[in-house]
């Protein structure tokens, strides 16, 4: 069933979502589209049963079925609700529950006139002013679910799920129906987010039922708990039911592909044994570190790495001109672990690709199979080797493997995952004029952010081909590395230099490969989380700008289309092996 439906798709639906189905914005967005694909022109949801006869019924129920989903990424948005139940009045299929919830919160949510003084919250990203202010907003007017949803929204981002739990169940507004799906759904949701799985599960009981047209939140979120208090074939039942609702879930197609492989537990039904898979890297990998001016975070960093050094064949850690106590750390560290680590000290600051690309070519390096370049700030579980071989084992044809960023602070939030490449629709010249030195923003081509648009509840916990890893935890195949050349010194002193290596991989054939079963915790907030300085933004921006220079529009519609059959072959063969899971 599945690869019957992936294979009628049209191929620009295809394409598209084969990034990935998670996230309100990219679940609005694919749902416009697929109801575009449903609906011509001539024949409009409002018209007669004569007016509908051109309407492709897969892509209706996939569109529909999409924009509920974007509810469920934001549960108490009032306005996508009546955007829901406006498509429900043209050709019904919400389930009566769902449709009475969905009509009591869009009667209950109401938009202020005058949001400019918490806009302004929001751009400076003082999380606690931000609180306190939602905490007197809602207390003013605790019937409009508004300020609810904005208290969920801004919880999950300031790492204070507990908080947004208080007020779901504590000032639930009295016109919502204490025990409609929306308030299990909500509780459900940040439980699982906060790891309080049994929690989750007594909340979620009884919403294990799935249908078209039902608010999902509940279920999916009651499978993730399953998952994590090891009741796997619980859990691969439950995703099996939603997937037969909603074949389009790529994130859940994924995830209950890799649980059925054992991919998620080193000691699982992989091909391998845990002894061999340890000995694809045992000894033969090298891990590379560099770092300016962050003693503190390197100190953490090493510590977290030093329990797998005996399983490396060499660290080295370079001092980029540090001013601070970087180089005693360094230093230090050497003394520890002996003959296992080599320090590297610099008189200058010579920037990120640099740095690198010192590192990589130092002769240490010549017996070592693997390279991993590790951020000064970046945790790493103790089974971080293990997890690398386990993604080294499922896609060998691949030359770089990465893992899931976290935030360290707030393990729920997802910094990078599977990274895959989009671009601007329209002319060059529509291109040319948008991009403009003051909006970075514009820029042609980026790669995909849906991971940022979602709490992790083990919707990234899949292996998996892509264009790129983030540069905080990678490893090369030294071979492949060595023949594409040094990172780009144009795109000092940071930023973008590993994007642009694997890019320029990609042109050679090559590609990656995602692990979202290595947890990376990153102590450096980014995206949506982290103020940034002037010089900051405007080294990115000009950065970006240099990125797109060297990668003319023609070369990233080609590197677009090899990675879009890279990712379909590998779904096609995903949704094979859970057809037959499902007979």
């Amino acid at each position: 069933m599945l690869q019957q439906y992936w294979q009628g798709l049209p191929s620009v639906f295809r394409s598209r979502l084969l990034h990935g189905s998670a996230g309100s914005f990219q679940r609005m967005r694919l749902a416009s589209l697929a109801l575009a694909e449903a609906v011509p022109s001539t024949a409009s949801p409002e018209a007669g049963a004569a007016g509908r006869q051109g309407i492709n019924p897969v892509m209706l129920a996939t569109g529909r079925e999409l924009l509920l989903a974007a509810l469920e990424d934001d549960p108490l948005n009032g306005d996508l609700a009546r955007q829901v139940l406006g498509v429900d009045r043209q050709a019904p299929w919400l389930d009566s529950a769902t449709r009475t919830a969905l009509l009591e919160l869009a009667a209950a949510f109401a938009r202020p006139d005058n949001l400019r003084y918490f806009q302004r919250l929001a751009q400076q990203g003082e999380y606690a002013k931000i609180m306190s202010y939602l905490d007197g907003e809602r207390a003013k007017a605790p019937e409009n679910a508004y300020w609810l949803q904005q208290v969920l929204a801004v919880g999950e981002l300031a790492g204070e799920p507990a908080w947004a739990l208080e007020h779901v169940r504590r000032h639930w507004p009295a016109s919502l129906a204490q025990g409609n799906l929306l308030a299990v759904a909500a509780e459900a949701h940040l439980l699982a987010v906060m790891g309080r799985h049994d929690e989750a599960l007594e909340r979620s009981a009884g919403h294990d039922v799935v249908i078209a047209g039902g608010f999902l939140l509940a279920a999916e979120r009651r499978a993730h708990s399953l998952c994590m208090r090891g009741r796997a074939a619980e859990a691969q039942q439950l995703w099996g039911r939603i997937l037969a609702v909603r074949p389009w879930h790529v994130n859940l197609l994924c995830r209950l592909h890799d649980s059925l492989k054992g991919y998620a537990k080193l000691g699982g039904s992989a091909s391998l044994a845990d002894s061999d898979r340890q000995h694809i890297l045992h000894g033969r990998t090298a891990a590379l570190l560099y770092s300016w001016n962050k003693a503190d975070d390197l100190n953490n960093a090493l510590q977290s790495l030093a329990p797998s050094a005996d399983g490396l064949c060499t660290i080295l850690a370079l001092n980029n001109g540090s001013t601070d106590d970087t180089g005693a750390v360094i230093d230090a560290w050497a003394d520890r672990l002996g003959g296992r680590m080599q320090a590297v000290h610099l008189p200058v600051n010579i920037g990120a690709p640099a740095a690198r690309n010192w590192l990589k070519n130092m002769p240490e390096l010549e017996t070592a199979e693997y390279v991993a370049y590790l951020d000064d700030d970046a945790i790493l579980p103790p089974d971080w080797l293990a997890h690398m071989a386990r993604a080294v084992e499922v896609y060998p044809e691949a030359s770089v493997w990465g893992g899931k960023i976290i935030d360290h602070a707030a393990p729920h939030i997802i910094q990078s995952a599977d990274l895959h490449l989009v671009m601007a629709g329209g002319s060059d010249d529509e291109i040319n004029a948008e991009f403009r030195p003051t909006r970075a923003h514009a820029v042609p081509f980026n790669v995909s952010d849906i991971h940022a648009q979602v709490a992790d509840c083990g919707g990234f916990d899949y292996i998996r081909p892509c264009i790129s890893v983030t540069g905080c935890c990678h490893l090369f195949r030294r071979a492949d590395l060595m023949a594409c050349g040094d990172f780009s010194l144009s795109l000092s002193p940071s930023q973008y230099d590993d994007l642009e290596h694997d890019l320029r991989m990609a042109s050679k054939g090559m590609h990656c490969a995602y692990t979202g079963f290595l947890p990376v915790g990153h102590m450096k907030r980014t995206g949506k989380a982290v103020r940034m300085s002037a010089a900051q933004f405007g080294n990115g921006l000009g950065n970006k700008f240099k990125l797109h220079a060297m990668y003319p529009r023609e070369e990233i519609e080609r590197l677009m289309d090899f990675e879009t059959t890279l990712l379909e072959q590998d779904l096609l063969r995903k949704a094979a092996l859970l057809d037959t899971f499902a007979a």
